[in-house]
């Protein structure tokens, strides 16, 4: 990554629907692509590492879609020296899940709405 100054990731115009990579191979790197696709003045909510029961590592980000009332989820699992996109979805906030749990071949949220949204695991090769 080229050193663009001291915050080479910032996007003034970021968009929240851009495409985004489905691999990563550093933290800071998947960090930087989801943060730039926050807004000026909108919201980023980011749970780096969540240890999950069958012993893998998950990254979980909401980003807030301006005059949407809906935020994007994309989920991260930390996967021999890489981080691979296995899950990313558009959801309304009003059912906006705070974080995610994974169980075999599922990716289970817990949502603010006391419900709970399923979703499978993606393959990242997308």
């Amino acid at each position: 990554m080229a050193d663009d100054g001291p915050f080479p990731w910032v996007n003034p115009w970021g968009d929240p629907m851009a495409p985004v990579s489905t691999r990563f191979s550093t933290q800071r790197d998947m960090f930087y692509a989801v943060w730039a696709l926050k807004r000026p003045r909108s919201g980023l909510s980011i749970q780096r590492t969540l240890p999950q029961d069958d012993g893998s590592i998950v990254a979980f980000f909401s980003v807030e879609i301006p005059r949407t009332r809906k935020s994007r989820i994309l989920v991260f699992e930390a996967r021999a020296n890489e981080y691979v996109l296995i899950d990313d979805f558009v959801v309304a906030r009003r059912k906006a899940p705070g974080t995610v749990k994974k169980r075999g071949d599922k990716l289970v949220y817990p949502c603010f709405d006391n419900t709970e949204l399923e979703r499978p695991v993606q393959d990242g090769e997308s």
